[in-house]
C-alpha cells in the first residue's frame, strides 16, 4: 500500500539523520490541531461530529489516501481519476448545505464555489510555504481521526528539513535557477515554496526578484544572471537538451559548463504535498553529493 511505502521512506530518513527533532520548532511551524482550526484565510472552523467533508484539490485527496483515511463522511471531487473514495454527486449537490469543502485557493473563484452563501462551508488550505504542507497534514489527520499518524509524519518531515539546513556546507551561496517549463520559459519566483526549497539548500534563487510563484522569463536573463546550479523539473528526457537549445549562448552558463544541471521529477516538487520534502532531500543531495555519502545505499527508495 502507498501508506506503507511512504512510512518506509520516512523511517529511512529517520535512520539517515538519527537525531531528535526540535519539537518546539515543529509546533511553531505546524501547530497542533484542536477541535477548532484556522484556514489560510484566517477563518475559524469547528470539527463537528458526523460533518460531511468534500476534498476538492488533488494534493488533499492524495494526502487522505496516504494517511489511510476511511470515513463514511469523506467525499471527493468527481473529476479526480481512479479514486478509492466516493465522489461528490449531483444529487448531493442539492443538499450542499450539509457539506464542508476543503479547497485550494486557486479553486475559490470557480463558479461552483462562488454561489455559496455560507463562506464557512469553504475551508481554504492554500500552500505557499513548506510549513503550510505540514499544517494541512495535521488538519486533515485531525478531521478524519488520523491524528497520531499525521503528527508522526509531520515530525519526520520537519526533521528532514531541519537536518538539511544544519548539514549543508556553510559558505557563500551559489546562484541557482529552477526551470519549470521550456515553452514558455517558466522559472520559480519568490512566491512559492520552491523558492524556499532553494534557500534551505543554501542556494540563492537568481529570480528572487520575481514575486510570482512561476515567472515567465527570457533565456537571455538566465544567461546574464550566470547560475551555478540549474534544476530542471520535468519527466521529459529531452527537457534539458531543449533548454540548452534555446540559445547558442547557453554554453556560457556556469551550471552548463560545470555539469551542474539536474533534472528532477515533478512529482516531488509541483504537487504541494508531502513529497516536496523528498524533493528537498534530492536537491540537497544533487548539489552536495558527499554530505550524506555514508548513507547512499539507504536512500535508494527516496529517488
Amino acid at each position: 500500500m502507498r501508506i506503507l511505502s511512504y512510512i518506509a521512506k520516512i523511517f529511512i530518513i529517520l535512520f539517515i539523520f538519527s537525531c531528535k527533532s526540535n519539537q518546539t520548532k515543529v509546533i511553531e511551524e505546524a501547530p497542533l490541531i484542536s477541535d477548532s482550526f484556522y484556514d489560510s484565510d484566517s477563518v475559524l472552523h469547528t470539527i463537528e461530529p458526523n460533518q460531511k467533508w468534500v476534498l476538492w484539490a488533488d494534493n488533499h485527496i492524495l494526502l487522505a489516501r496516504d494517511l489511510g483515511i476511511e470515513s463514511p463522511n469523506l467525499f471527493i471531487n468527481p473529476n479526480f481519476p481512479d479514486s478509492i473514495f466516493p465522489y461528490f454527486t449531483d444529487k448531493q449537490a442539492s443538499e450542499i448545505q450539509n457539506f464542508k469543502f476543503i479547497i485550494d485557493s486557486d479553486e475559490i473563484d470557480a463558479s461552483f464555489f462562488s454561489t455559496f452563501q455560507n463562506k464557512k462551508q469553504l475551508v481554504n488550505l492554500r500552500t505557499q510555504k513548506l510549513a503550510d504542507i505540514l499544517y494541512h497534514i495535521r488538519v486533515i489527520g485531525k478531521i478524519f481521526g488520523k491524528e497520531e499518524i499525521s503528527n508522526r509524519v509531520v515530525d519526520s518531515l520537519s526533521m528532514v528539513k531541519s537536518e538539511i539546513q544544519k548539514s549543508i556546507p556553510k559558505r557563500n551561496k551559489m546562484k541557482a535557477v529552477m526551470i519549470l517549463s521550456n515553452q514558455p520559459l517558466l522559472v520559480a519566483g519568490k512566491g512559492s515554496y520552491l523558492h524556499e526549497m532553494m534557500n534551505i539548500c543554501g542556494l540563492q534563487n537568481i529570480f528572487e526578484n520575481k514575486n510570482e510563484a512561476s515567472a515567465n522569463v527570457d533565456i537571455k536573463e538566465i544567461i546574464e544572471k550566470q547560475p551555478d546550479i540549474i534544476f530542471a523539473i520535468s519527466d521529459d528526457p529531452q527537457f534539458s537538451e531543449q533548454f540548452i537549445g534555446l540559445s547558442t549562448q547557453t554554453f556560457r552558463i556556469p551550471a552548463i559548463q560545470n555539469e551542474k544541471s539536474f533534472q528532477l521529477s515533478p512529482i516531488n516538487f509541483l504537487g504541494s504535498n508531502k513529497e516536496c520534502f523528498l524533493g528537498l532531500y534530492q536537491m540537497a543531495k544533487a548539489v552536495y553529493p558527499t554530505f550524506l555519502e555514508p548513507y547512499d545505499s539507504l536512500t535508494k527508495n527516496l529517488k
